[in-house]
């Protein structure tokens, strides 16, 4: 049944993105206007990502928990310009995270493989004010659970996140916003300060927006680039284990470097390796009897295919 759904979403996005005669002239000029604002912004994403990271053993500091993850995720967004200064946002995110528990002795919450579902719808849109000025948001709605047990509002949830982007010169933009989200357990609202820096030649690109990441990005030649950077997710999941109903809160903090490589100028895959460092994995249930900390640095491994549609 999630299968069905998903391929629905995609399938009315495909059909939502079918542009009516006379469309082309809108976007061409969008295109014209704002593709260089748009590569310094954000030159690494392309409109479809899917992903895959593994955690081979991830063990709580200070307590008996371990687990082992695999990680899938896949991202489609696209922008729909409706002239030659205003878009839209569209698009679906999927993400399932399959957890192998590792038995511990006595405990109040017998956990063992657990898969965990994240099914968002994103909406947004953008506006330039001028050619060096940007404001834009999106906000991405869904469910985020396990799919066992009946249905509960509780696995209903959102984010949201607003930029102010300004464009200072051919190779830099500040960036001001906030976002919504379960990023930090403590400030569901936190706010955004950016930075992009583009070399003159074009080859080094520094993207930073705080607290949530920050890449660095060496292009040795078009079809090919390294990076290094760290990054900041999470999400707040509404599950059923062991016959109990509790909220999960996962914390991702990963420190680590990778190459992409553009097998044609449509296609790129990448590989990424690196630490968590100070992630947490925590179930909000009083003496579940494990999970309680912080997990301990542990290394991850991950690869991804990107199409520019």
């Amino acid at each position: 049944m999630l299968i069905r759904f998903i391929i629905g979403v995609l399938l009315g996005l495909y059909l939502g993105t079918a542009r009516p005669v006379g469309a082309d002239d809108a976007v061409d000029g969008f295109r014209e206007a704002h593709g260089r604002f748009f590569h310094l912004l954000s030159s690494e994403r392309t409109d479809l990502e899917l992903g895959y990271r593994f955690e081979p053993s991830v063990e709580e500091d200070g307590g008996p928990g371990e687990y082992r993850l695999h990680a899938f995720d896949l991202e489609l967004e696209l922008p729909y310009a409706l002239d030659r200064d205003f878009f839209l946002r569209g698009g679906f995110e999927y993400g399932a995270r399959g957890y192998d528990f590792e038995p511990v002795a006595s405990p109040a919450l017998a956990a063992g493989s657990e898969l965990l579902h994240r099914v968002e719808l994103l909406g947004g849109a953008g506006y330039f004010l001028s050619d060096d000025f940007l404001l834009t948001g999106l906000v991405a709605a869904g469910t985020y659970t396990n799919f066992v047990g009946g249905f509960d509002t509780a696995w209903l949830d959102y984010r949201a996140e607003g930029f102010a982007v300004y464009r200072i010169n051919p190779g830099a933009q500040l960036l001001l916003g906030v976002s919504r989200s379960q990023v930090f357990d403590e400030h569901t609202i936190v706010p955004l300060v950016g930075l992009r820096l583009l070399s003159a030649t074009g080859h080094l690109h520094l993207s930073i927006t705080a607290p949530v990441e920050a890449r660095l990005t060496y292009r040795l030649n078009p079809a090919f680039e390294l990076y290094a950077g760290g990054w900041a997710e999470g999400n707040l999941y509404h599950v059923e284990i062991d016959d109990r109903s509790l909220d999960l809160h996962v914390h991702d903090r990963r420190l680590g470097s990778g190459a992409t490589y553009w097998i044609t100028k449509n296609i790129t895959l990448g590989l990424e390796a690196g630490l968590l460092w100070g992630s947490e994995l925590e179930f909000k249930l009083a003496e579940a009897g494990q999970f309680d900390n912080d997990l301990k640095t542990a290394p991850y491994v991950a690869a991804g295919i990107g199409f520019a549609l």
